[in-house]
């Protein structure tokens, strides 16, 4: 198979999926598609869509399908995605997964597969309270293993000259707002994907993010994707 694989990754909030997604971008050439970078962006736009994005993440709930699949689906639309795409964090519904099917078809593609990466709900809890990120350039760093002292922005500057916070939506209380919003929904998007053999778990638990990519890598390989030479 060519180099254009068509992914979603699916995993509780904290499981790493933009870093991995991130990871097959590089290595595959294709697009990484943040409903979350794309939704948070939003909120902070001050734009009547904005404010009614931002009243949904701030409290850790979902925005409604019908305005995340047309947003997603503008996407996907655009002509980088027509070699493939690498979609982080939707579906979150069997509703979504098909109308992203129906929309796939109806362009004449397939998606080829749903990546589910695994973690325990108390190191998912760990993960995303030491989570922060830059409000200027939207890095991404972890007090424990990753902090924003050991690597500058993504534009270059010092560290110290970014705007280091915490996401609303990754504090304590969120965090279990999230995970059980995850629970009542993940159960019948594993068995969509599931029942015509297109979900690959892979299990993350004290792994670090090069030995998940390593798993990832091997389970791509026996879809037949290969990476850009």
């Amino acid at each position: 198979m060519p180099n254009n694989p068509r992914l979603v990754f699916f995993g509780p909030p904290g499981a790493g999926k933009g870093t991995q997604a991130e990871r097959l971008t590089e290595t595959y050439g294709v697009p990484h598609i943040s409903s979350g970078d794309i939704l948070r962006d939003g909120s902070r736009s001050g734009t009547e869509l904005g404010n009614e994005i931002a009243s949904y993440i701030d409290n850790g709930r979902l925005v409604p399908d019908e305005l995340i699949c047309r947003i997603i689906f503008e996407e996907i639309a655009k002509p980088a995605c027509q070699r493939g795409f690498v979609l982080d964090g939707f579906p979150r519904s069997v509703e979504q997964a098909e109308a992203l099917d129906e929309i796939l078809a109806g362009r004449g593609f397939r998606l080829q597969g749903a990546i589910e990466l695994e973690l325990s709900e108390a190191e998912i809890t760990d993960r995303l309270t030491a989570r922060r990120w830059c409000e200027d350039c939207g890095a991404v760093f972890n007090l424990k293993f990753d902090p924003p002292e050991m690597r500058g922005c993504k534009r270059g500057r010092p560290i110290s000259e970014c705007d280091i916070v915490q996401r609303a939506d990754d504090t304590a209380g969120t965090v279990q707002t999230r995970l059980k919003v995850y629970r009542e929904t993940a159960g019948p998007i594993i068995d969509y994907y599931a029942r015509d053999g297109r979900l690959y778990p892979i299990v993350t638990n004290g792994q670090s993010p090069e030995e998940v990519f390593r798993q990832l890598q091997n389970t791509l390989g026996e879809m037949g994707v290969v990476p850009v030479q």
